[in-house]
């Protein structure tokens, strides 16, 4: 017995942190930056030439902001975005706070890309926290 529980920790554990995953129901694939075939990894600073988001403190959101072109988001098309002051973009107004739902969720909210999803907060004295975007013709 000792061997199994021994088995599903080890198994769990590599799953829990995966570096790939997929393919899901509708294709989409990821893959971390660091692993062996992953995308390559480039930080665009736009706080010199991008437009800040005002207005982010905790546990809120500001939007829609337009992107400037048509996104395929699964089965549908989006072209603007709420950004979430815990680091998150939704396509759709809404507040998502810890505890966060996992993705996908058949009884919650699906329609957001978590990038820094953290119990996050832009207020308090001192905190220089700031968020920017810029909008590009294929990039946002």
């Amino acid at each position: 017995m000792k061997k199994i529980i021994l088995a599903a920790f080890l198994l769990n554990g590599l799953f829990a942190n995966a570096n790939s995953g997929g393919p899901d129901a509708f294709g989409y694939t990821w893959q971390d930056s660091n692993e062996p075939g992953g995308p390559a990894y480039a930080w665009y600073d736009c706080t010199t030439t991008g437009t800040q988001i005002l207005g982010l403190g905790d546990d809120n959101f500001v939007g829609p902001i337009q992107i400037g072109f048509q996104f395929a988001y699964y089965w549908y098309t989006e072209s603007k975005v709420w950004v979430g002051s815990n680091g998150y973009l939704e396509f759709g107004p809404g507040n998502l706070a810890a505890n966060f739902p996992t993705i996908p969720n058949p009884s919650g909210v699906n329609n957001y890309i978590a990038g820094f999803m953290a119990d996050m907060t832009f207020l308090g004295v001192g905190n220089p926290g700031q968020c920017y975007y810029k909008a590009l013709q294929d990039s946002f």
